[in-house]
């Protein structure tokens, strides 16, 4: 008896997430797979320009405009840079707004990770989306 409940237990626990994914129904019992799903939420894709006052255009990967070399290893919804509107790509490039000459303009281009799925974004002034709190 008790090996048919714990295979009945785990037959449930691992094929009860397909049904919603499957027949896109769900139920409370039945909750589909959830695991990973807010990874890269409010993570920026695309490409930041730095346009000069003498009219030179300079390309950046979000990664560069935060001056680091990898996204930082903290549960990701916990992180302070999160974009979600383009006034908070403001808050994203905050620091290196700080460093940039006031002769020249910070643009995105690109889009924003989402539970759903990416989110087109782009913004002509992130610098200026910055001096709020976004």
């Amino acid at each position: 008896m008790r090996k048919t409940v714990f295979i009945l237990l785990a037959a449930f626990i691992l094929v009860s997430p397909m049904v919603p994914q499957l027949l896109s129904a769900g139920q409370p019992v039945l909750r589909p797979w959830i695991m990973f799903s807010g990874v890269g939420t409010g993570v920026p894709k695309g490409v930041f320009t730095v346009t000069k006052a003498n009219g030179t255009q300079v390309m950046l990967t979000p990664l560069e405009v935060l001056g680091q070399t990898s996204y930082p290893a903290i549960r990701h919804y916990m992180w302070p840079k999160r974009v979600f509107t383009k006034e908070r790509l403001g808050v994203f490039a905050a620091d290196f707004c700080a460093k940039l000459p006031s002769d020249s303009l910070l643009s995105f281009e690109g889009s924003v990770g989402a539970r759903k799925g990416p989110i087109p974004l782009s913004h002509d002034d992130v610098c200026e989306a910055g001096a709020g709190d976004g």
